[in-house]
């Protein structure tokens, strides 16, 4: 909090649409302002739940212990669903929207070797990426410049991480629940 991370910042930048690019002296020039927009986040998202502790009384306090923090039922997931991606040394993000549209975000990585059973398709698609500009080179990884769409969450994650992967337990909400667990039917 005190001292965000360029990756931090520019995923920020990039989620408030802010025009143009993120070069690295437009990031030290947001960076001041991402970490007290941050601070202020959390001290507010604090005074919220103390504020809605003390106006509860004792029966909400028990309310929380007892929740169960998977959601069973699809129709109680809240879309669009941002979602992290940690895996390789690859770090990346995503929006889901639930309906077959998985987007990852623009400063996300993915891993420079292909594997050899990475799908072709992702093998063609990063290649013209690559061509294009949108996929550059970053010394040991590659990095998306511009958000990307895919039909699955496991698409997205052999993309990223070359070979086949399950994109129901690779990605993950920032409290760490797995996609599969938070979109479970029964």
């Amino acid at each position: 909090m005190q001292n965000p991370s360029d990756d931090f910042v520019r995923f920020v930048l990039t989620r408030i649409e802010l025009p143009g690019p993120k070069t690295r002296q437009r990031i030290k020039q947001f960076s001041p302002l991402v970490q007290q927009a941050f601070s202020q986040f959390v001290k507010d998202l604090i005074d919220s739940r103390l504020k809605s502790a003390l106006e509860g009384g004792n029966e909400q306090r028990e309310e929380a212990i007892v929740e169960d923090p998977t959601v069973e039922d699809p129709a109680e997931v809240e879309y669009p669903l941002y979602l992290f991606l940690d895996s390789r040394g690859v770090e990346a993000r995503a929006r889901y929207d639930g309906m077959n549209r998985f987007v990852v975000l623009a400063g996300s990585q993915a891993v420079k070797d292909e594997h050899p059973s990475t799908p072709k398709r992702y093998v063609d698609i990063r290649s013209t990426l690559i061509d294009e500009g949108i996929l550059i080179d970053e010394g040991s990884m590659l990095r998306l410049i511009q958000d990307q769409t895919f039909n699955s969450p496991s698409g997205a994650a052999a993309f990223l991480l070359t070979g086949s992967r399950s994109g129901t337990t690779i990605w993950k909400d920032v409290n760490g629940r797995r996609l599969g667990d938070i979109v479970a039917t029964s």
